[in-house]
């Protein structure tokens, strides 16, 4: 199948070993997922594709545990899932620096990726960015706002620390903001404000503190989920969460808040 530009069988039941074999004779291969299946994927380390992918997808797939090397030698890449793939090693800088222009989905969740998250990835046109459940450590850059198209940002369940950017409020296209189960510290910051179209807004389980800001029932009316909770936040519960006439699920537990309960 020399020609064949598109392979997707995603969603079965194979198993197996995937290797170098099955793909030398692809050279115009464009798009490969392999995703929910139990196939391990082994490729030589030394192994130099015949093709360039713009769709990577390999959830749930054995890919790890080093970070593939072939994979480095992929430039035009647009799409990229390697979730659930039990890689355990750090994020390759410079690669995802030189894929800044052409890369719009990633996920890397539930991996064990460890150290900072690349300042390079907030430098691009992506649309969704799941590094959730890994290990990351470290602040997160300021430089967010070069994000324009972003729509869903996961970050949670990672070590990071340190106080959430003031550039994250330029995301003006965010949908999904997730950074429950980090270290981060310090004050919501004001800009956050900008973010209207928020729906979902999962901040719980870190060290924030201070009042629950005006600011949240005022300009983030168009919120479905927010959760505060295991935070440090304190005094009384703002009386314009009233305005939060979409939401569905609210969780404020677990703070210092005192007083009485609103009447929603």
């Amino acid at each position: 199948m020399p020609y064949l530009r598109w392979l997707d069988v995603s969603l079965n039941s194979f198993s197996g070993l995937v290797s170098e074999v099955h793909f030398h004779n692809l050279s115009n291969l464009d798009v490969l997922i392999l995703s929910s299946n139990s196939l391990a994927i082994k490729f030589n380390s030394t192994w130099i594709p015949p093709f360039q992918l713009t769709t990577i997808g390999f959830s749930s797939c054995k890919l790890g545990p080093k970070f593939p090397s072939w994979l480095k030698t992929q430039v035009n890449i647009h799409m990229l899932d390697l979730s659930h793939n039990e890689i355990k090693d750090t994020i390759p800088m410079n690669w995802f620096s030189n894929l800044t222009t052409k890369l719009d989905y990633l996920d890397l969740s539930f991996n064990q990726f460890s150290g900072p998250i690349p300042s390079s990835l907030s430098t691009n046109e992506l649309y969704i960015l799941d590094l959730s459940n890994n290990l990351l450590s470290g602040s997160l850059p300021e430089c967010w706002g070069n994000l324009n198209n972003l729509i869903v940002l996961n970050l949670g369940n990672n070590n990071l620390s340190g106080v959430i950017p003031k550039s994250m409020g330029l995301l003006l296209q965010i949908r999904v903001l997730q950074l429950r189960h980090n270290n981060f510290s310090g004050n919501l910051p004001s800009s956050l404000q900008t973010s209207e179209q928020l729906q979902v807004f999962d901040i719980g389980d870190n060290a924030l503190e201070g009042k629950i800001p005006l600011w949240i029932g005022q300009k983030l009316t168009n919120l479905i989920f927010l959760s505060l909770k295991s935070n440090k936040f304190s005094n009384r519960i703002p009386s314009n969460l009233c305005n939060l006439h979409a939401i569905e699920m609210l969780d404020l537990s677990m703070n210092r808040i005192f007083g009485t309960i609103l009447h929603v």
